[in-house]
């Protein structure tokens, strides 16, 4: 071995035992190489521990879509809003996407406006595929095809230009490829496991002044907020707090005020439970709540933020309550303000699912007794709170529940009685002059004037107190965030000094019994998922509960008794798919129905509501769940997480087409990433 390593040593130029000058600069060369692709390697290290960004990504395991929140609901919108759920982690987000809905009905079918109008022949898809066009104008305009977008037969290839195709498995329903219709530049980051997205505006006559997105978010837990507004160019912007400053390395992820997760505001308080499931946003109503799907809580976020002193910093118009100088105001920062306790039953605790809110109609004998309020005259209000319903999802029952907040009282005392005091003093004093006058000795004389100087005292103090009566300067003060910390709060009245006498003023959830809503009850345990969505008739005399486990659909006697009471006897049930859980409710001139989808079939049920029967079961994409009503275009759209799609199903009683899907935005296939 000696001899060839001589040999090379020799070849290179350098002695025997040293290192030949070129090896040494080799050595080098690949020192600097390595070290230069260690930094990159760490660097590229932690950008894999970052994932896969979703940016340009489409829809992925979607769970919902929501109508721009600015739209009225009988306009059609051009905006809507997808959910990416990032449920199988693919990604390192989820996100809230816009969706161009007229760029996607514009795409392939004929005449969107007339459709909508009740024209059936427009809603059709555009050119068949394999047409010449035609050698000359046609005599009417109305029937030049050439003029109908193109639609791609089974298997094209798409594009900008033609980007809807007939479905491969079922060729009437067309399938467009949905990035095309995506705004991707004004999409946004959230967290993992979005489970619901609901729209919100503040004003329903005026929903440009504030709308909102509210997201549930099972990963971090939290629910994510997004204002609406419009951008520079013309695509909606969202603002969930986030941007450069907002101290992540994803820009586009929301975050600070963005996210809700402790109650109050207060990272130090309440976090919000694990696994939020459903949201009850009501526009014009700021009280949003929310149920978890494994703890016994409900959370309720005031939109309008929380009461603190009138000289605090707000946001926007705020409304204030309170008297002299203990007037409160809600700061305009919404927040999380009660975490009650309410899916339990005879010691057993449970999860909770849906959420309703019976409808209610002041002047007529359908409004519940639990809705009555009063004003600040004491006189009567009706409808003046909602009486909310909320399923449990371990059991068949489902919790009554009203939202109030306290009014502090000014000019609470009688004037009559307080008339009687004074006289009731005066007289004492009186005879107590009287007396002393006609005392006889020192010691009485004594005994009368220390009488008659407390009296005096009295007296003295009682008119400082009345004319504090008179100017409305006593009266009960309500407790702000100046007043409480989180230790301190426990939703009772404080005992410290400083609020003695005083109370919360911010909306509180107060629970009014527990009634029960089975379809069929074999006796599961509660750790099974049994209860799905609930929803109200348009009278509200009738509750309507999914049954997951086994599948079916309740329904309730809410009708009110002679004192205002709902019933809250069940009343009958229907059979279903197996596994359902979401539901909408939809009606047209005649009847109402439900619109029911069913995850492991893949399949959607109509019921028809007035005789409480399945009308239709539509099969969809792979694991369709979550259903948002066009109410404006008379379609559902349901979200296929699993094949990444949304349906779209015809509800038109307009339309030779009725209960039956139409078109897809996003390509069937299996799902991959």
């Amino acid at each position: 071995m000696a001899g060839p390593r001589r040999r090379a040593h020799y070849i290179e130029g350098k002695r025997p035992g040293g290192m030949p000058r070129m090896l040494r600069m080799l050595r080098m060369l690949l020192h600097a190489a390595l070290f230069t692709t260690g930094l990159v390697g760490l660097v590229g290290c932690q950008d894999r521990n970052r994932g896969r960004s979703p940016v340009d990504k489409g829809l992925f395991f979607p769970a919902g879509l929501a109508l721009d929140p600015r739209v009225m609901p009988d306009t059609p919108a051009r905006w809507g809003f997808a959910l990416n759920a990032n449920s199988d982690l693919s990604f390192n987000a989820g996100t809230i996407i816009p969706v161009d809905l007229e760029g996607f009905f514009a795409a392939w079918m004929r005449d969107p406006e007339a459709c909508f109008a009740g024209d059936a022949e427009s809603c059709k898809p555009g050119q068949p595929p394999g047409l010449e066009p035609p050698s000359s104008a046609p005599a009417d305009a109305a029937d030049d095809w050439s003029r109908w977008p193109v639609v791609g037969d089974v298997g094209a290839t798409l594009s900008v230009k033609q980007p809807c195709r007939r479905n491969a498995l079922k060729p009437q329903v067309i399938e467009c490829e949905d990035t095309y219709f995506l705004e991707e530049d004004a999409a946004v980051h959230i967290g993992n496991f979005g489970t619901a997205l609901r729209g919100w505006a503040r004003d329903p006559e005026d929903p440009e002044r504030d709308a909102r997105l509210l997201v549930a978010v099972r990963g971090d837990p939290s629910i994510t907020m997004l204002q609406v507004e419009e951008g520079d160019d013309g695509l909606p912007h969202l603002e969930c707090g986030q941007g450069p400053d907002s101290g992540l390395y994803d820009e586009r992820r929301c975050s600070q005020a963005g996210l809700l997760k402790y109650k109050r505001n207060d990272p130090g308080g309440v976090r919000i439970s694990s696994e939020p499931a459903n949201i009850l946003a009501t526009p014009g109503d700021p009280l949003v709540l929310v149920t978890h799907a494994t703890t016994p809580t409900v959370t309720l976020i005031d939109l309008d933020g929380q009461y603190v002193p009138a000289g605090a910093d707000k946001a926007g118009t705020a409304r204030c309550k309170g008297a002299g100088d203990d007037v409160v105001c809600k700061d305009g920062k919404a927040a999380i303000v009660d975490v009650p306790s309410v899916f339990q039953s005879n010691g057993a605790l449970g999860g909770g699912w849906g959420l309703a809110r019976r409808p209610c109609f002041p002047g007529t004998d359908n409004v519940p007794a639990l809705s009555l309020t009063t004003d600040a005259n004491g006189d009567t209000v009706e409808c003046g709170r909602p009486l909310i319903y909320a399923g449990w999802r371990t059991n068949l029952l489902v919790v009554r529940m009203f939202i109030a907040e306290n009014e502090p009282q000014t000019g609470y005392f009688d004037e009559g009685y307080l008339a009687m005091v004074k006289a009731n003093l005066d007289q004492q004093i009186a005879t107590t002059e009287a007396a002393l006058d006609a005392a006889q000795s020192d010691a009485e004389r004594k005994a009368l004037a220390d009488q008659l100087a407390r009296l005096e005292r009295l007296r003295a103090n009682f008119d400082e107190w009345n004319q504090a009566v008179e100017n409305g300067e006593l009266y009960q003060r309500c407790l702000s965030t100046a007043n409480l910390t989180a230790d301190e709060y426990n939703g009772v009245d404080p005992i410290e000094f400083s609020t003695a006498g005083a109370f919360p003023c911010d909306p509180r959830v107060f629970a009014a019994g527990l009634l029960r809503a089975a379809a069929f009850d074999l006796g599961l345990t509660n750790t099974a998922a049994l209860l799905g969505d609930i929803a109200f008739s348009k009278d509200g005399n009738r509750l309507f509960a999914v049954q997951t486990n086994p599948g079916g659909l309740a329904y309730v006697d809410t009708s009110l008794d002679s004192r205002g009471l709902t019933r809250d006897y069940e009343a009958g049930l229907v059979e279903l798919c197996a596994q359902p859980t979401a539901m909408t409710l939809f009606s047209d001139e005649a009847n109402e129905y439900a619109a029911i989808s069913c995850y492991k079939p893949a399949e959607l049920f109509i019921v028809d509501l007035s005789g409480v029967r399945v009308v239709a079961n539509i099969v969809l994409g792979t694991g369709p769940h979550a259903i948002t009503l066009d109410q404006a275009r008379q379609y559902l759209y349901v979200a296929n997480s699993l094949d990444k799609t949304i349906s779209l199903v015809d509800i038109s009683r307009l339309r030779p087409t009725r209960f039956s899907e139409i078109a897809r935005i996003g390509l069937q296939v299996p799902y991959r990433n």
